[in-house]
């Protein structure tokens, strides 16, 4: 688990603060304030359609690893909405691993480039925010490693038939 929090720090950095520390250290003042001013506005939409997706692709595995005596016409169909909720849950959290890392990494951008108009408190906002951000993500990670691990396993003996 500690390896876990070590590498999904560096993974948000390297997704979101690294482009970030790269657009200020080109001199793109214009493209750092604009990413921002972007995250913030669409935040609250981003985290309400990851959290939807990433609930529905939970709830399905668990239906089908607790619930589903498969049969073979089924088999394909379930597989294939399995696979498509996994796939576009992992652009989710790349994407949302990218404003974490912006949203951790923009409060020292600022306190560098611009001492004098650096607000500790707005910064304190973008960390905390951020922070939440980074939970999630582990969050997100750790549970769906599990499913994949899941795959790997048999499936439980007791099934509940519906």
């Amino acid at each position: 688990m500690p390896v876990r929090v070590w590498s999904e720090f560096v993974i948000v950095l390297m997704s979101g603060g690294a482009p970030l520390l790269g657009a200020f250290l080109l001199g793109e003042q214009e493209g750092v304030e604009n990413a921002l001013s972007s995250l913030i506005a669409n935040s609250g939409f981003v985290i309400y359609y990851n959290a939807s997706i990433f609930s529905i692709h939970v709830c399905v595995e668990l239906f089908d690893r607790y619930f589903i005596v498969r049969s073979s016409t089924g088999s394909k169909l379930l597989d294939s909405i399995k696979n498509i909720l996994s796939e576009v849950g992992a652009g989710l959290v790349g994407m949302m691993r990218a404003v974490t890392g912006v949203l951790l990494t923009f409060p020292v951008i600022w306190y560098c480039g611009d001492p004098e108009a650096f607000d500790a408190g707005k910064s304190i906002y973008f960390l905390v925010v951020g922070f939440i951000g980074y939970v999630d993500c582990l969050f997100v990670s750790l549970v769906s490693g599990k499913i994949r691990g899941w795959e790997n396993r048999e499936p439980p003996q007791y099934k509940f038939l519906l």
